[in-house]
């Protein structure tokens, strides 16, 4: 049994972009710890997932989890490559939107 795979790698982001792709398939809420590319501040969100989308920013071309905030009540972007940490929870959610994660 060896340690998890630290953050950053293939493997962790693949298991990531599994989680994800399960809570949009369920419609269930994700709690995502993700740090962010402005300023470098890490704080956890109580997210639905709906898409990914490619967005050119400074850092060039990245691709995006768009996602409903359930506490400020925004549609979010965030890059994959960002996001720390993903929990399923059991609350599930009624689409606003069109989930297009598949």
């Amino acid at each position: 049994m060896g340690t998890p795979p630290a953050y950053g790698t293939l493997f962790a982001l693949r298991n990531t972009r599994l989680a994800i792709r399960e809570a949009a398939l369920r419609h269930v809420q994700i709690v995502m710890t993700y740090t962010k590319t402005t300023d470098g501040t890490t704080n956890k969100y109580i997210v639905e997932p709906y898409s990914y989308r490619y967005r050119r920013l400074r850092a060039g071309l990245r691709k995006l989890l768009f996602a409903h905030d359930v506490e400020d009540g925004h549609i979010k972007g965030f890059v994959i490559g960002s996001i720390k940490k993903v929990a399923l929870t059991d609350k599930r959610f009624r689409p606003r939107w069109l989930v297009e994660i598949a």
